[in-house]
C-alpha cells in the first residue's frame, strides 16, 4: 500500500531550536500544554503539526540538517523558522553556539531559499524572533545547574537577544515574510506583570507556562490574518461522524478523505494577505 498520502497531508512545519523542541510542555508544569501542543489542537483534523526541532542549535548547524528536515512531497501549509536564541550567544562566553549577526542573517536567507527551492516559491514562512533574556534568572539556572563550576557570568544578555531580533526583521523585510517579534511583545506585555517580562521565562530564556500561551497567542493573532489558516475554514480530514453514511460507509469513505468546511463569511482581507501588526512585518504574499 502507498504511502503517499501521509506525506500529502496538509501540515505545518515548526524549524527551530530548543524552543520548538521543548514547546510540547512547559518545563516547570508538565501537566500542561506548550504552544506546539496548543497548535496541534488548534488545527486538529486539519493539519498535521511536524516539529523539527533541535536543542542547543544555531542557524549555522540548522543549515547542515535542513534537507534531512523536509521531504519533497510534503505539502507545507506555514512553516516556521524560529532560530537566534544560541545564535546571540556571547562569542567571549559561548563559542560553541555564538553566531556572529551579520552570518545570521546569511543563514535565515539560506533557510528561506532552500524552501521556496523545495516547495513552491510562495511556501507560507514565518520568522520567529529569538525571545528576551532575562539576565537574573540565567544566572539562577546556571547556579542550579552547574553548582561550584558555575561562572557567575552571562553566555547571553537581553541586549544580544534584541540585536538578533532586529536582524531577524531586517531579513523578514528584505524578503517580503512577516516576523513575529517575540523580543519585543515579551516585553510590552510583560509590563503589565507582577514580574515583568521574566514572567514569561522559566529559566530567563525558555518559556514557562504563561510564555507557552502568551507565544501561542501572538502566533496564531497573526496566523488567522490569513483565511486559509483559519481551521474553521479548512477542509477536515475525514468527515465528521455526524455525516457518515452507518447503513453504507463505502458512500462515504471511498469517493474522498476530506469534507469541505462551511461556506465562509465575509472577510476584511479577502485577497488573503497578511497585514501584519506593528509587531509583525507583513507579506504581500500572504503568510
Amino acid at each position: 500500500m502507498s504511502l503517499d498520502w501521509i506525506t500529502t497531508r496538509p501540515c505545518v512545519v515548526l524549524f527551530g531550536d530548543s524552543i520548538t523542541e521543548r514547546g510540547w510542555t512547559p518545563d516547570e508544569d508538565p501537566g500542561s500544554s506548550g504552544w506546539v501542543a496548543l497548535l496541534c489542537k488548534h488545527f486538529s483534523r486539519r493539519a498535521d503539526i511536524l516539529v523539527r526541532g533541535f536543542s542547543g542549535y544555531n542557524t549555522r548547524w540548522a543549515l547542515r540538517v535542513m534537507p534531512s528536515c523536509f521531504m519533497e512531497k510534503t505539502k507545507p501549509l506555514l512553516i516556521t523558522i524560529f532560530f537566534g536564541a544560541n545564535d546571540a550567544s556571547l562569542l567571549e562566553e559561548n563559542p560553541v553556539q555564538h553566531v556572529p549577526v551579520e552570518e545570521y542573517k546569511t543563514n535565515l536567507a539560506s533557510i528561506v531559499a532552500f524552501l521556496r527551492s523545495q516547495y513552491q516559491a510562495d511556501v507560507p514562512i514565518v520568522l520567529i524572533t529569538p525571545p528576551p533574556v532575562c539576565g537574573v534568572k540565567r544566572l539562577q539556572y546556571q547556579q542550579a545547574t552547574y553548582g561550584p563550576s558555575a561562572t557567575g557570568r552571562l553566555e547571553r544578555t537581553n541586549e544580544s537577544a534584541g540585536t538578533y531580533a532586529a536582524a531577524c526583521e531586517e531579513v523578514g523585510a528584505s524578503l517580503g515574510l512577516p516576523v513575529l517579534n517575540v523580543w519585543k511583545l515579551m516585553q510590552e506585555a510583560g509590563s503589565s506583570l507582577p514580574g515583568g517580562f521574566s514572567d514569561y521565562l522559566v529559566d530567563g530564556l525558555h518559556f514557562t507556562t504563561l510564555g507557552h500561551r502568551f507565544f501561542f497567542d501572538r502566533l496564531v493573532e497573526l496566523l488567522e490574518r490569513q483565511p486559509t489558516l483559519q481551521p474553521q475554514r479548512m477542509p477536515m480530514i475525514w468527515p465528521d461522524k455526524g455525516i457518515v453514511d452507518w447503513r453504507n460507509p463505502d458512500n462515504t469513505f471511498v469517493h474522498g478523505k476530506t469534507i469541505p468546511p462551511p461556506v465562509p463569511a465575509p472577510v476584511s482581507n479577502p485577497g488573503g494577505a497578511l497585514a501584519g501588526p506593528a509587531t509583525a512585518t507583513p507579506s504581500p504574499k500572504g503568510v
